[in-house]
């Protein structure tokens, strides 16, 4: 990036079946204003990581969760435990996995909070495109928001449609030009619903 050789296609390459572009051009951004700083790195990975947490518990009393205040505790047990100790003290992997979290979270926290219709829907996707943009993690909302929107009150099939269509082509666009092995797609992105119990 200093050296203005950075490119599009250098920022949407697969990396190790992920598509990062987010990561590294917040990277990119960062190196020549911090003189690489990887400390810097790292805590704009932690301050997503809060963000991601702000995101997670500031709709609990929308759904009327009964103890929001013990909900929140939890969460925040699970968020800031030392069982992510890995991605706590290498700051690009904190960027990357923080990244994802924090746009796995808005994508919730849109779903949620804002009401049935255009902008809610929009809003969604585009958070879920964005930690698609992150790391292979994102994949999995293609999957778990359309098993939700009943529940939500999407009960036309145009939300379906729409969803589906735009799953498709997200997809499509993401694992191009991979291919499947050790270097290719990532198992987490070929089965998404693993991500959960990773």
């Amino acid at each position: 990036a200093i050296d203005g050789t950075l490119t599009w296609a250098t920022l949407t390459q697969p990396n190790y079946g992920h598509r990062i572009v987010i990561p590294l051009a917040v990277t990119a951004l960062l190196a020549p204003l911090t003189d690489w700083n990887l400390l810097v790195e790292a805590y704009v990975g932690y301050a997503m990581l809060v963000g991601a947490y702000i995101a997670l518990v500031a709709p609990l009393r929308a759904v009327d969760v009964p103890y929001p205040w013990l909900a929140a505790f939890v969460i925040g047990v699970v968020f800031f435990s030392t069982r992510q100790r890995t991605n706590l003290i290498w700051s690009f992997t904190a960027l990357q996995w923080f990244t994802m979290q924090l746009f796995i979270a808005l994508a919730g926290w849109a779903f949620v909070t804002r009401r049935v219709g255009f902008g809610g829907f929009a809003l969604t996707v585009l958070f879920t495109l964005l930690s698609m943009a992150s790391s292979g993690g994102g994949v999995a909302l293609l999957v778990v928001f359309p098993l939700l929107f009943w529940l939500r009150g999407y009960r036309s099939w145009m939300w379906y449609v729409a969803w589906g269509a735009i799953a498709v082509a997200a997809f499509y666009l993401y694992t191009l030009g991979m291919q499947t092995g050790e270097d290719g797609v990532a198992p987490l992105v070929i089965r998404p619903l693993d991500n959960f119990w990773f």
